[in-house]
């Protein structure tokens, strides 16, 4: 699929350079893209210069749901 991205070709045009039906080459993409939406990623929250001891943290996930925390 990298190399898909990376081609600048359409799905229709790819799969038949690589081989594949149509219907084969969307299935797998389809799969890779649930399976890449579906994990979570971790993301550094730098800490605030000039206030020790003191942070608040506010995440926002999908669907408006907010988390805040405050230390």
């Amino acid at each position: 699929m990298a190399r898909y991205r990376q081609s600048g070709m359409g799905s229709r045009q790819f799969g038949d350079e690589e081989g594949l039906t149509l219907h084969t080459f969307e299935k797998g993409y389809r799969r890779l893209r649930r399976s890449e939406t579906s994990k979570g990623k971790f993301v550094e929250v730098p800490p605030v210069s000039g206030h020790p001891g003191v942070w608040a943290v506010e995440v926002e996930f999908p669907k408006g749901v907010r988390l805040r925390v405050r230390g």
